[in-house]
This record gives structure tokens, C-alpha cells and sequence, in this order.
């Protein structure tokens, strides 16, 4: 239950932390891409301000021509009215003939900045309209190369994403183990608690029997005594019957609670146990529950017969408990590596907000605690479940009923019974 516990809180912390440094790292990034995106943009925004006359100039040639500079920062590229290439500086070759597709695709008389990548190079660029007295007149095409600040944030990216795993890592070894500081006290409390449970249990079955003999003893003896002391001494057996049985469960569960020693499991046919289960439990029916099964024949586990035994009991006990009149219905079936258990019933079913509890010692719904009962079935049931590397779990309706589904690893049988 604690290494349960302990994997969960390390599980959370981590998970926390990574969403957290995530969340950091990627607001990080977008900021510092979106400063720099910005600083890019305003640069040409700049150069096309100072060169904006020279544009004009251009548009007047008789002749269109490029010219090519590896070394220039800028590169531009100026279009007539008709979209027709007039003139144009450029560092890298033949990148006018790309942008000019790209420069095609979109409405040439709207301002737009476009991102490229050509040749394994990353560029920049903003269209702009030529305007002369409210008409446009041509249209311009400039940009930067961005090839080392793309590989920059590409790089910063992985780099977030590496510190993001290591350190990741590193949180979940630090939240291991302090969720293992944190538990250790709460795990040898806990241990003290099975250990006194087990211990007082044992202790008080000895004086609990020399009262229970008592009572037979005086009753044997006690002619003189009222019809009232009759029913006292009555009453008392009662008690002392609970008492007993209370006293046998905290025992089964204590011995439940031990997992310094693994339990002998042997291979056994669960259908027949089901089957037997079930006639008993036929014959304790009133007329007014229909009780009906379907058990699958040759379905085999490894387990302990008499847990086993012990767990279908509470269940089906629990069922005719809390079942006035209806149905319940038991079954058994295969399904791929697993074996279900289905116990359903038309009983007065649990509320939502306390479904989640029932499986915890002595608790006992609003609906149910008029009933007999101590509360440690379902607990019980649950541990051998687990101990059977088992699930169970419970869809109710209030009012309506309830189903309680057991999962058991099933192994094949080799030869028919």
C-alpha cells in the first residue's frame, strides 16, 4: 500500500515539475522568438523607409537587371504594377525565382511578411505595395537572411528539451525519495496499528470464549432467573457471537495485511467452486429473490481455495443482505487471459459519493447501516483480491441495485475435470 503511495506522490511531483518547467521553457522560447521575429521585422520596416525613393527610381528603368553581392545584408526585389521583375539586389543566387513563386500565391496588393526556407537557408521577407499618390505603381519584395538565429532557437530547443528530461529525472529520484521520508513514519504507524489489531485479537479471544461458556454455564444453572434474565443471557450470547466473529475477521485481515510471506497458491477449478458457492447459497433464497447463475465450466486459477471460498461468500452474503426482493444474479466467465466475476443484484444500491469507501474497514453507508454487520466484509474482499493480483469494483444506482465485477489472472487448464 505504501510503495503504492510513495510511486504516486513521485509520479505527481514529477509530473508537476515537467508541466511547470514545460510551461517555463515554451513561454521562454515563444517570447524570446517573437522579440526577435519582431526586431527582424522592424529592420525592414527600416530599410524599406530609407530605400523607399530609390524604389521609385527603379520602377523607371528601361531595362530590368539583377545584381548579386554574397556579402549584402538586404536583398530586394522590385516588380511593376503588372508583377513583371524590374530590378533587384540579391545575396543569394537564384533566389529571386523562388520568391517570385511564392510571391504569385499571394495578393500582391496586401503587406505581408513571409518566411522561406530554400537551399537549406532560412529567410525573411516582407511584400510591400508601391504606392505614388494613392495608386499602386509596383511592388517590392525585400529580405534578410535568418539562417544563424533559426539555427539558434533550434538548437535552444533542444538544449529545453534535454534539461527538460534531465532534470526531470532528477526531480523524480529527489521526489522518491522524500515521498519515502514522508511515508516512513506513516508505514510504522501503520504497522504498530496491524500489529496491536492482530495481537488484541488474539488476546481477546480467550477471555471472549471463558464468557461465552460462562453464559451457557449460568444459563444451564440459573432455574430461578425471570423470563427477563433469560432473554439478558440470551442477548448476551448474541454479543458474544458478534464479538466473535468481529474478532475472527480482524484475524483474517491481520493475516491479509502480512506480506513479509507469500501465500501458497495451487491450481484449482473455479467453476466448481462456484458451483458448490452457489447451491448453498440457493437454498438460503426466500421466494421473493430470483437467484440465477452462469458459471462457465474448466476455468482455473492459481489460488487458495479457502480465500477464495471466503470471498465469493461475502460477496453473494452481501448481495442477499441488502436485496429485500428482485434478483440476483452470479457469474462466471472467461474472458482473454482473465476471469470475471459478476455478482449483480437488485438490492438498495450505494449512493456516488460514498462508492469509494466502501472498501474501507468498518464503514457503512447511510442505506446499509440499519443492517447487521461490522463493516469489514468488502474490506476483507478486497485483500483477497489484491492478494490474488486481482481488481474488484462496484456500478450501483441507489435504489436500484448493484454490481460488483472481480478480475482474476486465469491460467490454462490442462485437462478437462
Amino acid at each position: 500500500m505504501f510503495n503504492t503511495s510513495k510511486k504516486r506522490l513521485t509520479i505527481a511531483y514529477t509530473l508537476l515539475y515537467f508541466l511547470l518547467f514545460s510551461a517555463f521553457a515554451a513561454l521562454l522560447y515563444g517570447s524570446l522568438y517573437y522579440v526577435m521575429t519582431q526586431q527582424q521585422k522592424d529592420e525592414l520596416e527600416t530599410f524599406y523607409n530609407a530605400q523607399e525613393h530609390d524604389f521609385f527610381t527603379y520602377l523607371q528603368l528601361p531595362e530590368s537587371y539583377l545584381t548579386y553581392d554574397p556579402n549584402r545584408h538586404y536583398f530586394y526585389y522590385i516588380y511593376d504594377k503588372d508583377g513583371i521583375f524590374i530590378h533587384g539586389d540579391e545575396s543569394v543566387k537564384g533566389l529571386q525565382a523562388e520568391l517570385y513563386q511564392q510571391f504569385m500565391k499571394i495578393p500582391i496588393n496586401e503587406e505581408k511578411f513571409l518566411r522561406t526556407t530554400w537551399d537549406e537557408e532560412h529567410f525573411l521577407t516582407l511584400q510591400k505595395p508601391i504606392i505614388d499618390k494613392e495608386k499602386v505603381v509596383g511592388y517590392l519584395l525585400v529580405g534578410q537572411t535568418t539562417t544563424a538565429q533559426t539555427n539558434f532557437f533550434t538548437t535552444m530547443g533542444y538544449v529545453f528539451v534535454a534539461l527538460s528530461l534531465l532534470s526531470t529525472l532528477l526531480i523524480a529520484s529527489v521526489s522518491y525519495y522524500l515521498a519515502t521520508k514522508a511515508m516512513s513514519p506513516l508505514a510504522m504507524a501503520f504497522t504498530k496499528q496491524k500489529r496491536f489489531v492482530s495481537d488484541a485479537s488474539h488476546e481477546l479471544r480467550t477471555p471472549l470464549s471463558i464468557f461465552y461458556s460462562s453464559l451457557d454455564i449460568l444459563a444451564l444453572e440459573a432455574t430461578t432467573l425471570s423470563p427477563f434474565g433469560h432473554q439478558l443471557i440470551d442477548e448476551l450470547k448474541e454479543e458474544a457471537t458478534f464479538m466473535e466473529q468481529l474478532l475472527q475477521q480482524l484475524l483474517l485481515l491481520a493475516k491479509l495485511d502480512q506480506t513479509e510471506h507469500t501465500p501458497y497458491f495451487e491450481r484449482m477449478n473455479f467453476s466448481l467452486l462456484a458451483k458448490a458457492t452457489a447451491n448453498k447459497f440457493e437454498h438460503r433464497m426466500p421466494t421473493n429473490i430470483t437467484f440465477s447463475t452462469a458459471i462457465a465450466p474448466h476455468l482455473y486459477v492459481k489460488g487458495d481455495e479457502v480465500r477464495l471460498r471466503e470471498l465469493l461468500y461475502i460477496l453473494l452474503d452481501n448481495a442477499l443482505t441488502y436485496t429485500s426482493a428482485g434478483h440476483i444474479r452470479f457469474s462466471v466467465m472467461s474472458q482473454h487471459l482473465a476471469l470475471i466475476i459478476c455478482i449483480e443484484d437488485s438490492g438498495v444500491g450505494i449512493a456516488d459519493d460514498e462508492r469509494d469507501a466502501i472498501f474501507d474497514r468498518f464503514y457503512r453507508t447511510n442505506h446499509t447501516a440499519q443492517k447487521a454487520g461490522n463493516g469489514l466484509g468488502l474490506a476483507i474482499a478486497q485483500a483477497i483480491v489484491k492478494q490474488h493480483q486481482g481488481t474488484i469494483t462496484v456500478t450501483s444506482t441507489l435504489h436500484q441495485g448493484s454490481i460488483f465485477t472481480v478480475t482474476l489472472p486465469k491460467i490454462l487448464d490442462e485437462y478437462k475435470e
